[in-house]
């Protein structure tokens, strides 16, 4: 009699293990995202998936967060102690526009419309990127909340994306000091933006930025070489949330200055005249698309001299340290 009780019962806990996993997997294998899921989940971005909701809407850090594990590395949202921790939800189009700062991809267009959208740069370079599809129906639905499954579908094709290029692109400029008073351009023509830098982080250097007030940017950076010539950049909007609680982890004094843009001999200028704590100090920065390319460009002749490879030059070391020993020698 014990047995076949014995027998029974187990039985029956063999029984409720088998349904529970049937129902799982059926759960699970039918949706549209389980494979990016799973991949996800593999590489331990999401960590959790016994209560894994694919349809419920992600917050916004964790969207966050999780695209700048995969870009960047695991370890950097755990820096401060967390970098962002909104628990406001994102919109479709929100996060395709910080996807497409972010990666610096090229502004798309294309011979497919979607059904909702007359037009759209950032949402056409993540589509033409292969970073989204849209809806079935051919809608983008810009408005809808992103969902736990569309993330990591997105998230999947950017990993995807930087295995198959050999690099996600680099920033790569050289920095001159310069005096301001001998700039070959009409400032008051040029494009302006008033910035307030902080920097919350060193090593990797992680910065916020205020530009005219009510703009408000994060930017990540890590170089790749050992003067600093070039460096991997992640550069995105945030909210004015967000950059009041990573105001609170900032490090060093707050930088201000004024940038102007301008073009000279088709090549885009960056003239930044500092203020406050290092007032009377100008540089002029100027972007390339490779290393070849800055190592052969001859300065202008207003550009008195280089400091790319400079350390002390660098906008973190000047909210850390201050002006450089020396640095108005040569203005």
């Amino acid at each position: 009699m014990k047995k076949i009780i014995l027998f029974i019962t187990i039985l029956f806990i063999l029984m409720i293990l088998t349904c529970a996993a049937y129902r799982e997997q059926a759960f699970n294998t039918k949706h549209w995202a389980y494979n990016d899921i799973l991949e996800l989940h593999s590489k331990n971005f999401i960590k959790n998936i016994d209560n894994y909701n694919p349809d419920a809407a992600i917050i916004r850090s964790g969207f966050i967060n999780m695209l700048l594990s995969v870009v960047i590395s695991p370890d950097v949202i755990d820096i401060k102690g967390g970098l962002f921790d909104s628990e406001q939800q994102i919109s479709r189009s929100e996060a395709v526009h910080i996807v497409v700062t972010a990666l610096k991809l090229e502004d798309g267009s294309s011979d497919f419309k979607f059904s909702d959208i007359a037009g759209d740069s950032y949402i056409y370079a993540a589509y033409n990127a292969g970073i989204i599809n849209g809806y079935p129906d051919a809608s983008f639905r810009r408005g809808n909340m992103l969902t736990n499954a569309q993330c990591a579908a997105i998230i999947k094709r950017i990993m995807d994306k930087a295995e198959n290029e050999e690099e996600i692109k680099l920033e790569t400029e050289r920095k001159f000091l310069i005096n301001k008073s001998n700039i070959p351009y009409d400032l008051a023509m040029a494009d302006k933006y008033n910035i307030i830098q902080t920097y919350i982080n060193l090593s990797p250097e992680i910065r916020i930025r205020q530009v005219n007030e009510l703009d408000y940017w994060f930017a990540l950076k890590l170089p790749k070489d050992s003067i600093g010539l070039s460096r991997q950049e992640v550069e995105f909007h945030i909210t004015a949330d967000e950059y009041k609680s990573l105001l609170k982890k900032k490090e060093g004094v707050s930088i201000q200055k004024t940038r102007y843009q301008f073009m000279q001999n088709g090549r885009m200028v960056a003239v930044d005249i500092y203020f406050g704590d290092l007032e009377g100090l100008a540089v002029a920065e100027l972007e390339f698309d490779s290393v070849e390319q800055a190592n052969s460009f001859i300065p202008f002749a207003w550009l008195i001299k280089d400091v790319t490879s400079d350390k002390r030059y660098k906008n973190a070391s000047l909210a850390q340290d201050g002006l450089p020993d020396g640095w108005n020698e040569y203005i």
